[in-house]
């Protein structure tokens, strides 16, 4: 059963408990989505572009979600703040390789908007997920 952002029971981590939280961040769920959608938007007939530019958008895509991952993984920490500005980093690399991807035709412009907005969308969750982090966590390592 399904529910908000498409929150499944793998999401939850349910899917044999595989070191996942109770519930993941929903930044990282959009970004898991994102870098689904990504790889389908670049996949066969949907992209009409060169494959240079498929991987390059699809490696970004992928270090979002990752670093969001990994910053997770490491709490409070300094080094967990890190990778979450390492993932806004890479989501803006993104946006800058959808852009271009839409201009050159590679991808529709209306998809190529939608990522590039949803991203924009991810940028914003990660700032204030990094505020909230630092400002209950004074006590950073």
């Amino acid at each position: 059963m399904g529910s908000i952002c498409g929150l499944t029971d793998f999401n939850r981590g349910k899917i044999g408990d595989m070191c996942a939280a109770p519930i993941e961040l929903r930044v990282l769920v959009l970004a898991n989505e994102l870098s689904e959608r990504i790889y389908r938007l670049t996949e066969g007939r949907n992209y009409r572009g060169d494959g240079v530019l498929r991987n390059q958008i699809r490696r970004a895509g992928l270090s979002v979600s990752s670093n969001i991952a990994e910053g997770d993984g490491r709490r409070y920490s300094k080094e967990g703040m890190r990778f979450f500005q390492i993932a806004i980093a890479s989501a803006k690399e993104c946006k800058s390789q959808l852009k271009i991807a839409g201009q050159l035709g590679a991808v529709t412009r209306d998809e190529a908007i939608r990522a590039y907005e949803d991203y924009s969308v991810v940028c914003r969750m990660l700032n204030r997920l990094i505020v909230s982090r630092k400002t209950r966590g004074d006590d950073l390592d």
